[in-house]
């Protein structure tokens, strides 16, 4: 693994860990802001609003602190980058200018649905570009994560 790498990963973990972290702070905020965007259900939004925030917060610590889940965290890191991306697209499509809730209620500007979009893209970025040097540096036999 690369310095480059490593960096990649401590940015997504703790963009990840911060996220999750606000959202549990306030998970009352954070399921408004679901119920919001009309996605879901309204049985499932507690759930979501709930669980989410956990999925993010072990997601970035398995990132930040282990070797064994990093490369599933990476990918699970993408996913949700990837779904989280396309809701904000959509809320924007929509001409959504209320918070979007990504970092809980407190942090107005990085809860923009513009900034929000543009910062998912380069996360999304990053995290691509772990899974595919990975998937690269395995099917050359190397260990993607050495120990």
């Amino acid at each position: 693994m690369t310095r480059i790498d490593r960096v990649l990963e401590v940015v997504l973990g703790l963009a990840f860990l911060a996220a999750g972290g606000l959202k549990v702070l306030d998970p009352a905020a954070f399921a408004l802001s679901l119920a919001a965007t009309r996605l879901l259900p309204p049985l499932a939004v507690g759930a979501a609003a709930i669980l989410l925030p956990w999925v993010e917060i072990v997601s970035g610590l398995a990132l930040l602190l282990t070797r064994r889940y990093r490369d599933a965290a990476t990918v699970l890191i993408l996913g949700l980058l990837t779904l989280f991306t396309a809701v904000l697209g959509a809320e924007l499509a929509r001409g959504a200018s209320g918070p979007c809730g990504c970092f809980g209620e407190g942090v107005a500007f990085l809860n923009r649905p513009d900034v929000g979009l543009v910062r998912n893209l380069l996360l999304m970025a990053a995290a691509a570009t772990l899974v595919v040097r990975r998937r690269k540096a395995t099917s050359r036999g190397e260990p993607a994560s050495p120990a």
